[in-house]
């Protein structure tokens, strides 16, 4: 372990979070509410603190220790500016990880922010979870945005999926333009959703 994960650590047991790393908070059963603050301050100040060898590994740790629902809104803002960070940086292996995040984190407060990555292809398969995310969205808007999603093959089963949770009833009438895709992934969802 390098010293800025020891500080880490360090901070995280300080407030009761036995760890000897960042990744043992990901998927674990650990309770780790007071470690939020913490991982936000990290996230903001990773490049301060980390060596530039030691970054990716250390930042995907700290975003999948996020990716809980205790640190739901908090935690959003931070990664939001993140997503958009590492974009620029020409960082695309973090995205995915960070868009997962995003969709168990994020609420809609963020929706607007969130609107714009799912538009923007140029953010690709990584845009895959907050499109997903938007199922559990309580704007109006969300609907139509997963209607027009389902031209997008990078992010369409994500939207068919979130579709089906936010309009059941209806998914019939929305989905329509999916049932000749090529797509054999595509297919099976339909016919698992149309099923039920």
């Amino acid at each position: 372990m390098n010293s800025s994960s020891d500080q880490l650590v360090r901070e995280l047991r300080s407030v009761g979070v036995d760890v000897s790393d960042v990744w043992d908070l990901v998927n674990s059963k650990l309770q780790y509410y007071l470690a939020v603050p913490i991982l936000i301050d990290w996230l903001e100040h990773i490049d301060e603190r980390v060596e530039k060898i030691d970054r990716d590994r250390l930042l995907e740790g700290i975003i999948r220790a996020l990716s809980v629902p205790v640190a739901k809104p908090t935690a959003a803002p931070m990664l939001i500016s993140l997503y958009s960070k590492e974009y620029e940086m020409g960082n695309k292996n973090l995205l995915w990880a960070i868009g997962n995040a995003l969709s168990v984190v994020a609420d809609d407060s963020s929706f607007l922010k969130l609107v714009e990555f799912a538009r923007d292809r140029r953010y690709g398969t990584s845009r895959q979870m907050i499109v997903l995310g938007f199922g559990n969205s309580k704007r109006p808007e969300a609907i139509p945005l997963l209607v027009e999603l389902l031209d997008d093959d990078e992010v369409n089963l994500q939207a068919l999926t979130a579709l089906s949770k936010l309009d059941p009833s209806n998914i019939r009438d929305l989905i329509g333009k999916l049932e000749n895709h090529p797509n054999k992934v595509i297919q099976r969802a339909l016919v698992k959703i149309l099923s039920k």
